[in-house]
């Protein structure tokens, strides 16, 4: 079984590699597992559970890179393997602001990562 991002972890379209655009994150328990990815239209990472097509969870800690254990663990800093996979994409590090993940109402919303040079 393919995750649907896999197919796009190792070429884009236009036939050109894509290191450093996707990682592949397991927290502190056994279903808290994620696929990160660089979203090139806003600029900015994202993440989302790693499960297939029938919500079973995967693991791709073999083929996509994993930040370091105390990154993970006890919880995820989304802002340090953000920076890193940004500076490891574009060779530089850039200036940002970030947003944890929050509970608003009953509903969780995503940690989030504003840079503020442009776009590599």
């Amino acid at each position: 079984m393919y995750h649907p991002l896999e197919q796009f972890y190792y070429k884009d379209l236009s036939g050109k590699e894509k290191q450093w655009c996707f990682a592949f994150v397991q927290g502190k328990s056994s279903n808290e597992i994620y696929i990160t990815q660089y979203n090139q239209n806003e600029d900015t990472y994202t993440y989302q559970r790693s499960t297939d097509e029938w919500g079973d969870l995967m693991d791709y800690s073999a083929i996509m890179w994993c930040p370091p254990v105390n990154w993970v663990k006890p919880i995820i800093y989304w802002n340090n393997i953000w920076s890193e996979m940004d500076y490891r994409r574009t060779k530089i590090r850039r200036p940002y602001i970030y947003y944890p993940e929050y509970v608003k109402n009953g509903i969780t919303f995503n940690a989030y990562i504003q840079f503020l040079k442009p776009r590599i």
